[in-house]
């Protein structure tokens, strides 16, 4: 019973954000469509800590709005900087992106 207890634990919340990790990496690397990324993350409802959750929504922001040398404008930047926010305040780089995105927008 405490086997089970313990695989179930691993399962659901382990292994579940390293595939939050992965996913975010494969991001990163343009591996995959940003817009494959945001179904995948919604269609499995993935459990995600919360620097893996931050970091997923940060490179996917970084890969949206053409206009700011992203691949597509199928996302909005500013939402998924501030969704990362909202999931780690504290990640000062974060602050930092989404004031340099606003700072661009403004000229």
């Amino acid at each position: 019973m405490v086997k089970m207890l313990f695989l179930f634990f691993l399962h659901f919340f382990c292994i579940k954000s390293e595939e939050c990790e992965w996913l975010g990496l494969q991001v990163a690397r343009r591996e995959i469509r940003v817009e494959d990324a945001l179904e995948n993350f919604h269609r499995h409802s993935m459990r995600c800590d919360d620097w893996s959750l931050a970091a997923l929504f940060s490179n996917i922001a970084l890969r949206c709005g053409q206009k700011y040398g992203g691949d597509t404008d199928a996302c909005d930047r500013e939402l998924m900087f501030r969704r990362a926010l909202e999931v780690k305040p504290d990640w000062n780089q974060l602050r930092r992106n989404l004031a340099y995105f606003l700072e661009q927008q403004d000229r």
